[in-house]
Parts: structure tokens; sequence; C-alpha cells
């Protein structure tokens, strides 16, 4: 039975990431992307069985950086449930599927780590937060 409710689960998951996939592409004209991706991440906390915690304050201003070394892909479900967060992640996660398309949908600034493209990320992402991004990580 464990294993029944794992397919289940596993099932589950898949269809929602499609469905939100398609609803991102919808919501795009609507400037409600973010939104279907906060969504994703908490539906994602649901059927995974996580339930963050949260222990102290978390700013909610506009141009806010978080910097967070996670230990597992399931801290970044946890944190973009609790926040209206923008990652930072890199590029190599672009390409792989499931987890690219999600950081996609979820407006992830990718970034290269090489030290001749430092600079110019470094100012993207210093763009972004002034620009007025909730809150970024």
């Amino acid at each position: 039975m464990p294993s029944l409710l794992a397919g289940a689960r596993f099932f589950s998951i898949i269809l929602l990431t499609l469905f939100c996939a398609l609803l991102h592409r919808l919501a795009a004209a609507r400037g409600a992307r973010r939104q279907v991706a906060h969504f994703w991440f908490c539906a994602m906390n649901f059927f995974t069985g996580l339930r963050p915690q949260v222990s102290g304050h978390i700013h909610r201003g506009n141009g806010v950086l978080y910097a967070a070394n996670h230990v597992s892909y399931l801290d970044i479900l946890a944190i973009g449930g609790l926040l209206d967060a923008v990652f930072v992640a890199k590029q190599e996660i672009a390409g792989w599927p499931l987890i690219g398309r999600a950081g996609s949908m979820g407006e992830c600034v990718f970034v290269s780590r090489k030290p001749a493209e430092v600079h110019r990320e470094a100012m993207m992402i210093r763009r972004r937060l002034e620009e007025g991004e909730k809150d970024h990580i």
C-alpha cells in the first residue's frame, strides 16, 4: 500500500506541474505568473507532506535579498511556499527536466558562476531588486 500512495503522489506532482505550466502561460498576459509559481510551491508542499515552520520574522518589504545555502531540494519547496520569492540558481538547472521548467516558471535568475560573468550577473540581480521584486533568494 505505501508504494501505491507514493505512486499516486508522484503522478499528482507531475499533473500539478503540467497544469501549472499551462496556467503559467495563460497568466503571463494578466501579469499573474508569480502567483502561479507560488501556488505550485504551496501545492508541492502539500503533496510532499512538507509543513514548513517559521522561527523569527520574515520581512515582506520590496527589494529584500535572503541568502540561504539549502541542504536539499525540499528546502526550495519550503522557502518558495513561505515567500513570494525569486530564486537564484546555477545555469545548468535551467536545462534540467521538470526542475528547470519549475525554475523558469518561478522567474528564477540563472547564473553561470563564471568569473567573467560575475559583474553582469550581479548587476542583473541588483536591477531586479531595485525594480521592486518582493523577495529574492
